[in-house]
């Protein structure tokens, strides 16, 4: 079980799209009053330093469509059927290449 961790690959993690009128808006919006106490510890006050504009820009990111939504069904089935004749041993090579 081990093993099978080790090789598996994870999926790319997506690049997030933010909508710029949505994050002006919330931007000028926040209270953007400094932070009441220095703490002790630094990774309080960095949570807290960072976690602010984290917040605005969440707010703000735009969900983006799948793969599958950007391409159309005609060619959808066109690649299906590639990937099915690439993976039938007995398809010739000008079968292959139609």
């Amino acid at each position: 079980m081990q093993e099978k961790k080790l090789c598996h690959r994870s999926r790319r993690s997506r690049q997030t799209v933010y909508d710029e009128s949505i994050l002006d808006v919330i931007l000028s919006n926040y209270d953007w009053n400094p932070i009441p106490t220095i703490k002790d510890d630094p990774t309080e006050d960095y949570e807290l330093f960072v976690g602010r504009p984290k917040r605005c820009a969440d707010s703000a990111s735009l969900t983006q469509p799948r793969r599958e939504d950007l391409i159309s069904s005609i060619t959808m089935e066109l690649l299906k059927k590639r990937k099915k004749l690439k993976l039938d041993p007995n398809v010739t090579h000008l079968a292959r290449l139609t």
